[in-house]
């Protein structure tokens, strides 16, 4: 890996973000949560729209962030070199993936505030258990930790597209898998880093921009061809 291939992605994921934000419309998806309508045994009450995300900002994030995470790692390059450990790279996984899980969740319509706030703690707990892998250079609890802490969100994906088969748009089923493969591998290069090879951070590295420019730029592509233009 190279500081001329971070700042490469700096710039890719800058213009694409300018791009998102600058065209997208207004498309939103709604935050909903239930009011009861009796005791609690009662049948579900009345959905009501708590408010709304905007798509098109939030996919202009996580690409504005991530190009930033690579311009911090081209500028303290030199300290990349001499083991500096990257501590920007999982405190913006812990906002942008968070954000591409809530997008991908939105998509296939779960749309309640609890399940919302599950991912928003589920998702930066399992990049801080990723830092700490790397914190002491061996898997240990912490990386079995953060994969259980992402299955459940994925599991609540899945059952939601199940609810809602055989109307689920194709473009949702491309983000579903695809998000879900990419996703998929960053525990598998984290846990071959450490397994296989011998901790070699460059290598690591190289694997986890990849899969990286890989999600973000499908995300993103799939979310603004089929719902902000």
């Amino acid at each position: 890996m190279t500081r001329f291939f971070h700042i490469g992605l700096a710039v890719w994921h800058g213009v694409l973000g300018s791009v998102v934000a600058g065209l997208s419309n207004d498309f939103t998806l709604p935050i909903t949560g239930s009011k009861m309508d009796g005791p609690p045994d009662a049948k579900p009450g009345v959905v009501t729209v708590l408010g709304d995300v905007y798509v098109g900002p939030c996919v202009a994030l996580f690409l504005f962030l991530a190009s930033l995470d690579h311009a911090v790692a081209a500028i303290w390059w030199t300290r990349y070199l001499e083991g500096w450990r990257d501590t920007q790279r999982w405190i913006e996984y812990s906002i942008s993936a968070t954000l591409m899980m809530m997008l991908v969740a939105l998509l296939c319509g779960i749309t309640d505030i609890t399940s919302i706030l599950h991912i928003w703690v589920n998702y930066p707990l399992c990049m801080l258990c990723g830092y700490f892998v790397e914190y002491r250079r061996r898997l240990g609890i912490w990386f079995w930790l953060g994969s259980a802490l992402a299955l459940p969100v994925w599991v609540g994906v899945y059952v939601q597209i199940g609810i809602n088969e055989p109307d689920v748009p194709g473009f949702v089923w491309a983000i579903v898998l695809s998000m879900f493969i990419l996703f998929s591998l960053f525990p598998v290069v984290q846990w071959n880093q450490f397994e296989r090879w011998s901790g070699d951070k460059d290598k690591a590295d190289a694997a986890y921009c990849w899969l990286s420019l890989g999600a973000k730029t499908t995300l993103a592509l799939l979310v603004f061809s089929n719902t902000l233009v």
